[in-house]
């Protein structure tokens, strides 16, 4: 479902029907009994707010970019329990969906208002960034702050049994990948039968998911290459140095070097025209097309002179690579060609 544009007034009276405050919305055929979980409090923990305050300003003070790295290791890729490691977003509290779907514009004090929500309804990172996977949704909740500002919140379950209801404010502080799969839990649901204010709050759920992942891809497509491709930013992408060091022009195809940038030679064949070498150092992977990490993988295979160790640590990211790109693909609809 996709959320109407619609004034505050009129969204507030399409829910007067069947909404009352703080009610639970259950999604249906869930068969696991309803665990009754805390609503959403502000903090009240002054230092734990001020050093989110002081995270966020340093970031922006500092322009600091999204990294194309995991956050832990190359190694996390997906199980049946354990989820992709995927980057995260220093500048993620500042993507415009944090101020509140249901609020009408905040005008010029936008920006401090959603720092302010994410500083006072966040909980602490390191309870929110995880490598298990979400395996249910289980209920979403309308909510207020204390100056009566809405907001929805989800009831999730992971697969080592944790239960935990998260907020966008949440969002900047978790592994991505929970929010892909929340994209993807909430599209599992059938409201053929649902109640109004169920339809209501699944509108306005998947409003703030699908801009967060909006605005996260469109973060990655500055650097990276397939995510521009995706958003439709190839005109500003990062672009790679291709460049061979000088003593390694006529270093075979697949060949691993470590001065002075750590790397692969790679050689491939021009359409129509000669064949062709280049250098693609490993900071700079996420530059290059699927095809050429492909390709580069299977002619270092071929070199039996290469450092395994050096081999592996390459290997390894660029599985992850392409195992982030399968992900990243599966929401070309949130950028449709009229959009570009």
């Amino acid at each position: 479902p996709q959320r109407p544009e619609r004034e505050l007034t009129e969204k507030m009276k399409g829910l007067e029907d069947a909404e009352q405050k703080d009610q639970e919305e259950e999604i249906p055929k869930d068969s696991t009994p309803f665990e009754d979980v805390p609503k959403i409090l502000p903090s009240t923990d002054s230092e734990q707010i001020q050093l989110k305050k002081a995270l966020m300003e340093s970031a922006e003070e500092r322009q600091v970019n999204i990294t194309i790295e995991p956050y832990q290791s190359f190694s996390h890729l997906d199980s049946n329990f354990n989820q992709l490691d995927l980057p995260i977003a220093p500048r993620a509290y500042a993507y415009p969906n944090h101020y509140l779907a249901l609020n009408a514009a905040a005008g010029p004090n936008r920006n401090r208002l959603m720092k302010l929500f994410i500083a006072k309804y966040s909980q602490s990172p390191e309870k929110l960034w995880s490598l298990v996977k979400i395996q249910k949704l289980e209920s979403l909740r309308l909510e207020e702050t204390a100056d009566k500002e809405k907001f929805v919140s989800f009831l999730i379950e992971r697969f080592n049994g944790q239960k935990q209801r998260i907020s966008s404010a949440d969002f900047p502080f978790m592994n991505p990948r929970d929010i892909f799969m929340l994209n993807r839990l909430l599209n599992s649901i059938s409201l053929d039968n649902a109640r109004p204010s169920l339809k209501n709050l699944m509108t306005d759920a998947f409003y703030m998911v699908n801009e967060f992942l909006k605005c996260y891809i469109r973060d990655l497509a500055k650097f990276e290459y397939e995510s521009a491709q995706l958003a439709r930013f190839s005109s500003s992408v990062f672009v790679p140095n291709r460049n061979i060091p000088e003593g390694y022009q006529d270093a075979a195809g697949g060949t691993i070097i470590d001065e002075p940038n750590f790397g692969v030679i790679v050689e491939y064949k021009l359409p129509e025209g000669p064949m062709v070498k280049i250098m693609m150092r490993f900071d700079e992977l996420h530059g290059f097309p699927s095809k050429f990490l492909k390709l580069m993988v299977r002619e270092m295979g071929n070199i039996r002179t290469n450092n395994r160790d050096s081999y592996d640590e390459i290997k390894d990211k660029v599985d992850w690579l392409l195992k982030f790109r399968s992900e990243l693909n599966e929401f070309s609809h949130l950028f449709p060609l009229n959009e570009a």
